[in-house]
């Protein structure tokens, strides 16, 4: 059997369509990933996301553990939500605060910003901003 390169695998989804989505995100996950993170030193924040909640998390490239983490999940986090206990782009931007201090704590002052297969938009952008003004450098 013929082994096939990510990137020839994406090319082939443009233009012939075969692969399934799911198949497709996680293979430009991968290519992405191996292209731009796994070269840094520093920390990396990962943002995961779910119909109804959001995970942050701070790993460490050189050890590959997470640091510490962060959800919607939390106690306090979870009774700013409001009634209808979806998150919003403040709670995301409270997130964003609250990570950013635990990072000061440990003295982590600079992360590689990763949004994985999410647009730069609404909540994921809400979690960036509030991290960056609370003082993180991405």
């Amino acid at each position: 059997m013929m082994k096939i390169s990510l990137q020839t695998l994406l090319k082939i989804k443009s233009k012939t369509k075969k692969l399934k989505t799911n198949n497709y995100k996680s293979l430009k996950r991968r290519l992405f990933t191996k292209k731009n993170y796994l070269k840094t030193k520093v920390p990396r924040l990962i943002i995961r996301k779910s119909h109804r909640n959001i995970y942050t998390q701070i790993v460490s490239e050189l050890s590959s553990q997470t640091i510490f983490t962060i959800s919607t999940l939390n106690r306090q986090i979870y009774l700013n939500l409001g009634f209808f206990k979806r998150p919003s782009c403040i709670t995301c931007y409270k997130m964003g605060q609250k990570l950013a201090q635990q990072c000061l704590k440990e003295n982590i002052q600079r992360i590689v910003f990763d949004r994985g297969p999410y647009l730069y938009h609404g909540q994921v952008r809400a979690v960036a901003s509030g991290a960056r003004s609370t003082g993180l450098r991405f």
